[in-house]
């Protein structure tokens, strides 16, 4: 339970980063698809 809030809050400091102007859309775009086919890996690896 506490690696989908750890998700959340990684996933939102991206978009936060994003809106500050500190990364560009595809920057953006290329983190968050990142963070979430690791995410997805280490589901299945947990299994």
């Amino acid at each position: 339970m506490g690696d989908e809030r750890a998700m959340d809050k990684s996933i939102m400091s991206i978009i936060y980063a994003y809106l500050k102007g500190l990364i560009t859309k595809e920057e953006c775009c290329d983190l968050l698809v990142l963070r979430l086919v690791t995410t997805q890996e280490n589901k299945e690896g947990k299994k």
